[in-house]
């Protein structure tokens, strides 16, 4: 049995093989290829890998990030999170890659973490984070975990309704969406971070640092609105 990897693998990658009259889908790796259940696709600007985000693994509570080199899945990953959070439909949920990621090495992962650890001492079950890491300088198939920073962080209590899209727009800025704590109302409440899609520029130099762009709807909270909300 394969693993599918679904309609965004087909709209990004391409992945339909044959004819319009004739088209198949294509797997990435066999099922038992992977850790955990492959949950998210992406690239870097102007680079034809494949780099594939593993949910996690409830034993372990660890989710890897892995790489699919001309149509081969390589058997180291390019990065391990450990403390991933794996109730309901939490989990490690997506990555971006910064649009310089060439030349910077950077990228973002989101992920609901499990406990508190050193990234950050104060989490809470259920915390939703978007971590900064480094690519390995000596090797551009593997990241370096000494390099996480903490971008963004907040508490979500619902294990359930936890967005994990996260994409770098055209404007340089992040987007993301953390889902609405599985209450819709929160949606529609401007002083509510839940069910929103959010947008940060997230470079910083330490934990927690990161700017609202100046053209956010909200960028000068009128009211109590946060300035993350993009819309």
């Amino acid at each position: 049995m394969k693993r599918w990897l679904g309609i965004f693998c087909l709209t990004v990658f391409g992945l339909w093989v044959g004819t319009a009259s004739a088209a198949t889908l294509e797997p990435l790796a066999d099922e038992g290829d992977w850790g955990s259940s492959p949950i998210f696709v992406t690239g870097p600007p102007n680079d034809g890998s494949v780099f594939v985000v593993e949910r996690g693994d409830s034993g372990s509570n660890q989710a890897s990030i892995r790489i699919v080199a001309n149509g081969v899945l390589q058997p180291t990953p390019f990065l391990t999170v450990p403390n991933v959070a794996l109730a309901s439909e939490r989990g490690l949920l997506s990555m971006a890659f910064a649009p310089d990621y060439s030349a910077s090495g950077l990228f973002y992962v989101f992920w609901v973490a499990q406990d508190d650890d050193a990234l950050d001492p104060s989490t809470t079950t259920g915390d939703i984070r978007i971590v900064e890491f480094r690519r390995s300088e000596s090797n551009p198939d593997l990241a370096d975990p000494s390099s996480a920073r903490l971008v963004f962080k907040t508490p979500h209590s619902a294990t359930n309704h936890n967005g994990g899209w996260m994409a770098f727009g055209p404007d340089g800025n992040l987007y993301f969406t953390i889902g609405d704590n599985a209450a819709g109302s929160n949606a529609q409440d401007l002083t509510k971070i839940f069910g929103k899609v959010l947008r940060i520029d997230p470079a910083g130099a330490g934990p927690l640092d990161y700017s609202i762009p100046s053209d956010n709807p909200y960028a000068e909270s009128p009211g109590g609105a946060l300035p993350e909300v993009f819309t």
